[in-house]
């Protein structure tokens, strides 16, 4: 994260800098002819990125709708089989749930382990009735959506953007600011506009970065909807500390949730303490 922010701040001082400090010779055709071509590819190639990016995150987060509502009516069928039965499915769920929010998305498929435990203590339990058989009979396709959401979230997780993508987008945006900048900056109009332009196609990296990386609006689209399940199914909400001391969670306010502290460097879980907090 640290180096693409490093170098679109590069890119805003310099562009800066030379529109005000030195202000380079105007050569207006040779300035016209880059800044359409680059300018017209650059708007088409963003675009569709940022378009794309999009069609991702609302995929995963579709899945993961799936996924939590399949655990919820997983969950609900269960009263069924009784108290005891329910809780029990109850302790993996909260399990799968709990590492889901552990690891970071970019592991989400580590957290294999858990919702296997999950599935075989579904698979095993104790027909006593033909209620309890119908029930059995309609988790089948229920575990089936969930393996299938699991699939589908990982693919889509890792489909990231190139390199040779992202180079594209500086080459791009440098021949844009150097284009600005011959057309001339020597009255304050041009500086503005070289700084505004700047700061714009800056905006819009950023942009395409964080949905990229799906941190955009991840405490809505991610966070929240997984403590909701939580609460669904009878659970207190969660959250590693990660996620507090970097303030990515600003809805646990006011609610009463678990805190897992980890005593060694992610991803080692060795040692893992769970405390209540309410704030």
């Amino acid at each position: 994260m640290k180096p693409f922010y490093l170098i679109l701040g590069v890119l805003f001082i310099v562009a800066s800098g030379i529109a005000i400090l030195s202000p380079l010779n105007k050569n207006e055709t040779l300035a016209g002819a880059s800044l359409s071509i680059s300018t017209f590819l650059f708007g088409v190639f963003i675009a569709f990125s940022i378009s794309d990016r999009h069609n991702r995150i609302n995929g995963i987060r579709e899945n993961d709708s799936n996924e939590r509502s399949g655990l919820e009516y997983l969950y609900a069928m269960l009263e069924i089989f009784g108290k005891k039965a329910q809780n029990k499915i109850k302790t993996k769920i909260d399990a799968y749930l709990v590492a889901t929010m552990d690891y970071t998305i970019w592991d989400y498929s580590k957290t294999e382990k858990q919702f296997k435990d999950l599935v075989k203590t579904v698979i095993s339990l104790e027909l006593k009735s033909k209620a309890h058989v119908e029930a059995y009979n309609s988790f089948a396709g229920i575990i089936k959506d969930l393996w299938t959401s699991r699939k589908q979230t990982i693919s889509l997780i890792e489909d990231r953007l190139s390199k040779t993508e992202w180079l594209v987008f500086f080459v791009l945006s440098g021949i844009m600011v150097f284009s600005l900048l011959l057309i001339g900056t020597t009255i304050l109009q041009g500086i503005v506009i070289v700084i505004l332009t700047t700061f714009t196609i800056i905006l819009l990296l950023i942009l395409l970065y964080r949905l990229d990386n799906l941190t955009w609006k991840e405490e809505a689209r991610i966070f929240e909807p997984y403590q909701q399940t939580f609460e669904s199914v009878g659970l207190m909400r969660y959250y590693p500390e990660s996620l507090i001391h970097e303030r990515r969670i600003k809805k646990n306010r006011g609610k009463t949730y678990r805190l897992g502290i980890f005593p060694s460097p992610y991803p080692d879980m060795n040692g893992k303490k769970v405390k209540i907090v309410k704030v």
